[in-house]
């Protein structure tokens, strides 16, 4: 059938690729909210913006090779 419907296939894998639930949106959010209480009021918001970015995106920031940026 592939060969026949060449759009149908590449339409497919397109539509198997997109993911089931917003749960990686909602986390962010969750995590922005948490940030948001205490921090908030104690910080600037330049950091408050590093903080948030720095927790969603933590699983680049736990692989970041400090030796290497220090060099």
């Amino acid at each position: 059938w592939a060969e026949s419907y060449p759009n149908l296939e590449i339409a497919l894998r397109i539509f198997l690729c997109l993911p089931v639930t917003g749960a990686s949106c909602k986390r962010s959010f969750s995590k922005l909210k948490l940030l948001k209480n205490y921090p908030r009021a104690t910080t600037g918001q330049e950091r408050l913006t590093n903080m948030s970015i720095l927790s969603i995106e933590h699983e680049v920031a736990n692989n970041i090779n400090f030796d290497a940026v220090i060099d």
